[in-house]
């Protein structure tokens, strides 16, 4: 018998990750009955290339024996230098290309943003969001995105992601190191200094919610986690500590975003008016909204 309270469940259905949102998620469970939860963020995605999800409870059932776990030696965060970061909004770029004829003669308001956000291009158009903390890179994560701006999926259903860090090139900078990330645009916050902070979770929500803002970014900063998980413990938000924040969470995940802003004594908005409003699906998020809104007007 398991020495350990918690083991991964065996058998029954996979559920939905927390970070790349594929129904490849195994959570942790009681060992000893197989089948209470955790916590809905413990767990491992079996992704393990494409996304590597994991994230245990640590705690092991108290049997009477000291149980001593020595702890791994931290190893030093991945620290590569600006110059990897190849800057490059052109028109082969797929978000580029999904919202420029929506945004119509302001479509070089979404090339200013997306130059801020020091957006790359790949090969074959995905966009590259670069981790920036406004010295060092972190990783990057390379999206490719169809026409009607969903990201295009692989023939087995999954959401590719392309990370930096885990490339061959980028060998020489992460060996023998471990990636710890900061907010997608972070190194906007030093930039702006009293600029009001809105934290949403997706990239593409903060690049294109920046796009159609009409405050500048000394009014206003869009920034970005990266899943909705990400704010337990998965990502620095000291850079954020002081300011005027805003967390606006996906569909779904107000509560606990809430208790998140709750801690820090931040603001937090729930988008569940606006879903009804606009009639969206579940899971959406504030640029669907605002999106929705854009779309209907250009049909006018």
């Amino acid at each position: 018998m398991s020495t350990y309270k918690w083991m991964l469940r065996r058998g029954g259905k996979k559920e939905r990750c927390p970070q790349c949102g594929k129904m490849r998620f195994v959570p942790f469970v009681l060992s000893a009955d197989g089948v209470t939860k955790a916590g809905p963020e413990y767990g491992r995605c079996d992704r393990e290339t494409s996304c590597g999800y994991f994230r245990y409870p640590d705690r092991p059932v108290d049997t009477g024996k000291v149980i001593v776990r020595i702890p791994e030696p931290s190893k030093e965060p991945i620290m590569m230098p600006a110059e990897v970061m190849h800057v490059k909004v052109a028109d082969g770029n797929s978000l580029f290309r999904a919202y420029c004829q929506l945004l119509g003669k302001s479509w070089m308001r979404l090339t200013n943003a997306m130059a801020a956000y020091n957006i790359g291009t790949g090969a074959h158009g995905e966009c590259i969001y670069y981790q920036y903390d406004g010295r060092y890179v972190r990783t990057a994560k390379a999206i490719l995105y169809g026409l009607d701006g969903h990201r295009l999926k692989m023939e087995d259903g999954g959401l590719p992601v392309w990370w930096l860090h885990k490339s061959p090139a980028a060998r020489i900078y992460t060996a023998g190191k471990e990636l710890k990330q900061c907010l997608f645009g972070q190194h906007l916050i030093a930039a702006h200094p009293s600029a009001r902070i809105y934290v949403v979770e997706a990239e593409k929500t903060a690049v294109m919610m920046a796009a159609t803002d009409r405050r500048t970014f000394d009014e206003r900063i869009w920034l970005a986690v990266g899943g909705s998980q990400m704010l337990k413990g998965a990502i620095d938000l000291m850079p954020l500590m002081g300011r005027d924040v805003t967390l606006v969470p996906d569909d779904g995940q107000y509560w606990n975003w809430k208790r998140t802003a709750e801690h820090y004594g931040w603001n937090c908005v729930d988008i569940a008016p606006l879903k009804a409003m606009h009639r969206l699906p579940d899971g959406c998020d504030i640029w669907d909204c605002k999106e929705d809104t854009l779309r209907k007007e250009a049909l006018k």
